[in-house]
């Protein structure tokens, strides 16, 4: 049981938790400031237990998990609205803030109230008032997220019921994951959303387009998770030097890995030499300052030639061979991971990317010897989600 504290419609995630906060993940430092530019009592006053009531479309805005942050590191136990923004429901739910839509409870509250919520049965009670109200409860599934203070929490339950302690468990799954949104029409706030997403999975990195790379890397700072992107993408027939220039660029920018295609064209004519030629120069613009993965689009490509682009990128410099662009006719085969391995050796890295959709699918990868996994699906995996099953 705890206080209310209400508002009116649209509280837009600026409101919640002011932009000028938004360089910090610290949950204690978004607290301390949390509702100042709409209620200045608020983080004065508010005690755990306490309860935010509002109207319609709660936490519009910025896709940022920073408000819901803000608000749970307060002590609020719950948020009651007519309604909520989708974005911030989905984050809400992510972090562990348990958040109900029930209209007639929130009308009928005022600030000062004092408000009882039963997560499990959605049952409010307005103590104050002498009334109760019934919001749609969770699913089992939500609830469990809830009940474990968010995704993370959830996902690490699950790992000591089921006994994924192996190498190849979720935990350990989940520092394998570049989490990547290459598309062309990726917005700011889908950055900032995929960064947000891979600091609280505690992802390897974020693979962006170079377009992107500073927003991420700006996003990234400080976080462990490695920001990257992607040269001579998709196709890989641009020049040796522009490939250089575009890789210098993006290291100015705040890249710390960059995915380069490699010359398939030469590839296919056995122009090897070429091949090693075109790694090598985007290696140099590095300049030890980026981890350098060569994408073999091994899709398009023979057994032999497979092997013979590992040994290029391996004679090269590169740190890692990776199968695909995930753009092409084909993606990630554990045959082809397997066939990587072998030729690289234990001394590169070999990622799997293109078609990794699900956790039984990117466990078989690990167990074929890969050591990175690029993948828009990171979430899904990092859940345990088998393909076809349902999030819940």
């Amino acid at each position: 049981m705890g206080k209310a504290y209400k508002y009116g419609n649209n509280v837009d995630t600026d409101v919640i938790i002011p932009a000028r906060y938004l360089n910090t993940f610290d949950a204690k430092e978004l607290a301390s400031h949390c509702m100042e530019d709409i209620d200045a009592q608020f983080v004065k006053t508010v005690k755990p237990g306490d309860v935010v009531v509002a109207g319609n479309n709660f936490g519009c805005g910025s896709s940022r998990e920073h408000a819901p942050i803000a608000l749970k590191a307060s002590g609020v136990q719950c948020v009651i609205a007519r309604s909520f923004a989708r974005i911030f429901f989905r984050n809400a739910i992510n972090i562990g803030l348990p958040i109900l839509e029930c209209p007639e409870a929130a009308e009928g509250a005022q600030s000062g109230d004092e408000i009882e919520v039963s997560i499990d049965t959605g049952v409010i009670r307005n103590i104050t008032r002498g009334t109760a109200f019934q919001a749609e409860p969770f699913p089992p599934f939500m609830r469990g997220i809830i009940n474990a203070g968010g995704l993370m929490g959830y996902i690490s339950n699950r790992d000591q019921e089921k006994g994924w302690t192996t190498k190849q468990g979720r935990k350990t799954c989940q520092k394998y994951i570049d989490h990547s949104l290459l598309k062309p029409g990726a917005s700011p706030e889908q950055i900032d959303r995929l960064c947000g997403e891979a600091i609280r999975c505690g992802f390897a990195s974020v693979c962006v387009n170079p377009c992107n790379i500073a927003r991420a890397a700006g996003r990234l700072a400080g976080s462990g998770v490695k920001p990257c992107t992607v040269i001579g993408f998709p196709l890989g027939a641009a020049t040796s030097g522009a490939k250089a220039y575009e890789t210098a660029e993006a290291v100015s920018l705040g890249a710390k890995e960059v995915d380069m295609v490699i010359n398939v064209g030469a590839a296919k004519a056995g122009g090897w030499a070429l091949v090693q030629k075109d790694i090598e120069a985007v290696v140099s613009a590095a300049a030890g300052r980026a981890l350098v993965k060569a994408i073999i689009e091994a899709c398009l490509l023979t057994d032999e030639e497979k092997v013979q682009a590992c040994l290029a990128a391996k004679r090269a410099g590169a740190g890692f061979v990776k199968t695909s662009t995930g753009f092409s006719t084909g993606g990630a085969k554990a045959e082809d991971v397997r066939l990587m391995r072998e030729t690289v050796g234990p001394e590169m890295g070999v990622k799997a990317a293109g078609g990794i959709r699900d956790y039984a699918t990117a466990v078989e990868m690990i167990e074929a010897g890969a050591t990175r996994l690029g993948t828009s699906a990171g979430l899904r995996i990092a859940a345990g989600i088998a393909d076809g099953e349902s999030k819940g």
